[in-house]
């Protein structure tokens, strides 16, 4: 019987494999492992982040454009002074993995997408530029990348390392010596993380920029 582990080892290695599925599975791997600290990573990945949950680095950034809306024009870039700019241009991507793809190619095509503030955001934002409106943040597209590869690096790097320490298991059956070895495994959590941190950066560089669109010149406007 096929191992899991090697499976999900092997189709995370491949782009073109669904990632919400790897994700699925991930999950699925951990619980049989036992092993909690990957399985509440994959968990926020695939779900989401809540409100009482920690949102890690590469999904923060402080390089959001602020929109907001005018009738007839449509979504403008916000009139705001550089000073409100920089205390308006952080943000957090607490949304899932299903939620960061949908649209994916059409977001890589435009160079950015459109965050919906949440009411006490945009009350917080509205109060502070003054603007009576609906506003909304732009995330650059390799925000967006970035996290979505650092998550199907994770799932790599998690697989490799369980399979370098002879977890393999039966189909989705482990022993009590591999869910303890997987289990030391996990306490490699920040470590294995990182490498996939920083792997998710390179693949964002060597993708170099896209074609600008009307969101990439806005992000290009507010990084000159």
């Amino acid at each position: 019987m096929a191992s899991i582990i090697e499976s999900i080892h092997q189709h995370a290695q491949d782009p073109q494999h669904d990632l919400v599925d790897l994700l699925t599975r991930g999950i699925f791997a951990a619980t049989a492992l036992r092993e909690s600290r990957f399985r509440a990573w994959l968990t926020c990945e695939r779900d989401g982040y809540q409100p009482d949950q920690a949102i890690p680095l590469y999904r923060k950034g402080s390089d959001a454009v602020l929109l907001a809306w005018r009738p007839g024009l449509g979504w403008i870039e916000a009139p705001i002074s550089e000073g409100q700019r920089k205390q308006v241009s952080t943000y957090a991507l607490s949304a899932g993995i299903p939620a960061l793809l949908e649209d994916y190619a059409e977001m890589l095509k435009k160079g950015g997408r459109r965050r919906t503030l949440s009411p006490e955001e945009q009350a917080a934002m509205a109060k502070l530029t003054n603007l009576d409106t609906e506003l909304c943040q732009v995330i650059p597209a390799a925000v967006v990348t970035h996290a979505v590869l650092t998550a199907r690096f994770g799932i790599l790097k998690w697989s490799e390392a369980l399979l370098e320490a002879g977890v393999r298991g039966q189909g989705s059956s482990f022993t009590a010596e591999e869910r303890a070895t997987a289990t030391a495994v996990g306490g490699r959590f920040d470590e294995l993380l990182a490498q996939a941190e920083e792997m998710a950066s390179a693949s964002v560089v060597r993708q170099g920029s896209k074609q600008p669109g009307f969101l990439s010149r806005l992000l290009g406007r507010a990084s000159a």
